[in-house]
């Protein structure tokens, strides 16, 4: 293999694409199937679980429809008490269940403007409901669902909004452990056990983290049915975000090295569409892959913060590259295959040429969760006791050292 001689830096890692704690302001405008066991609180106690905290407020009268909800005072006046992150829109249960009306369409533009000229960040997020229990001549459990996510999924493109798939997960959940009732006595709302698959939905739909292993489990609630509903919300959502129109946040990551006294930047940030960059010597810059020069010899903490389309959500990357340890030394582009990525069971390396000797991943808070001195050219790792979330794989040689992100399902 040949080798290019030529100057790279050594970095000291302040953070790497880390998830702290993160504040969503909820209110939730629906009816008994989010007031029913407290659906909103749940949510609550999952994202504290996990670190993270959610304000919530709600309006939920029994049975109301969102016509009611687009003229009702106490609603209106709660969109516009608070620059919300998400609103959630929930119909009747049977509103959905046939052909979008004028008045469902209607009150949604109201809500939608009403949200949106108080933050234009503002998420509206509909709640895809669940069918009814019973199947008769009346009700057919398998075409209502249908019906109802087709409705949910229509307006949340009609409005460029996101919806919550708690009715797609019910689904899953029904027809695969059917043990789990997630239905109360009246074949209609939820028991606490459909309400926490709600929650679980929601917690990943929201925060756009897996709900696996949160500590919340709600009394009278079987530990191992739990674990199955956070799996099941986990993969519904997260699996395939577009499918739902949620948009995915921006995640901040670049690298650098040196080349003839300049160094060069680049971005492997995710989602984002806007960049900005500050070199740590007052110096910025809004490129995609910049390149910049430092008058003197220094410590220097560069930031790259990455932003969504609309500006509404950022991320920032932040690493401290120390000049007094740039060093010359044989470098090259490893020639590494990871997969498939991303993985909730095994990571498959191989390596095309050369091979690394040691393999090390760090997760997000650059902890080491995996060392390995290596001497295969192909390799396993099983990922599938690790918590979901992003990690940084190393290979590192005699005179070389690459990385890659892998995202754990």
């Amino acid at each position: 293999m040949e080798k290019n001689i030529k100057i790279t830096i050594i970095f000291i890692i302040i953070n790497l694409i880390g998830y702290s704690q993160e504040t969503k302001k909820v209110l939730f405008l629906g009816n008994s199937y989010t007031y029913v066991n407290d659906l909103p609180t749940m949510l609550q106690s999952i994202a504290t679980s996990f670190n993270d905290v959610v304000i919530k407020d709600q309006n939920t009268p029994g049975g109301y429809y969102l016509q009611q909800h687009a003229t009702n005072a106490t609603t209106l006046a709660k969109i516009a008490s608070n620059n919300w992150d998400f609103v959630v829109l929930q119909q009747q249960s049977l509103a959905f269940t046939g052909p979008l009306t004028n008045g469902s369409i209607d009150a949604v533009t109201t809500l939608c403007d009403s949200i949106r000229s108080v933050n234009t960040c503002a998420e509206p997020l509909f709640y895809v409901t669940w069918g009814r229990e019973y199947i008769n001549s009346f009700n057919n459990y398998e075409i209502d669902q249908e019906v109802i996510i087709y409705n949910y999924l229509q307006l949340a493109d009609d409005f460029l909004a996101s919806a919550s798939p708690v009715g797609d997960a019910w689904s899953k959940i029904r027809h695969d452990y059917p043990s789990i009732d997630l239905y109360a006595s009246d074949g209609s709302h939820p028991s606490k056990y459909g309400t926490y698959l709600a929650a679980c939905v929601f917690y990943a739909s929201i925060f756009q983290k897996s709900p696996i292993g949160t500590t919340f489990i709600p009394g009278g609630i079987n530990v191992t049915k739990a674990t199955i509903i956070q799996n099941i919300a986990s993969q519904t959502v997260l699996d395939d975000l577009s499918a739902w129109r949620i948009k995915p946040f921006p995640v901040a990551n670049f690298t650098a090295e040196t080349e003839n006294n300049r160094i060069i930047f680049t971005s492997n940030s995710d989602n984002e569409i806007n960049y900005m960059w500050d070199f740590g010597d007052g110096n910025t810059s809004a490129l995609e892959n910049p390149t910049h020069t430092y008058s003197t010899t220094n410590n220097y903490t560069v930031r790259l913060t990455v932003y969504s389309n609309n500006n509404c959500y950022s991320d920032t990357f932040t690493q401290t590259l120390n000049d007094a340890l740039m060093i010359t030394e044989n470098s090259f582009s490893l020639d590494v295959n990871v997969y498939p990525n991303p993985s909730n069971t095994d990571f498959n390396i191989k390596f095309n040429k050369e091979i690394a000797k040691t393999i090390i991943v760090n997760d997000v808070l650059g902890r080491e969760v995996y060392h390995k001195k290596n001497t295969n050219k192909n390799l396993r790792i099983n990922v599938s006791n690790w918590s979901s979330g992003m990690y940084v794989i190393r290979f590192l040689g005699d005179s070389y050292s690459e990385s890659k992100r892998i995202l754990v399902k």
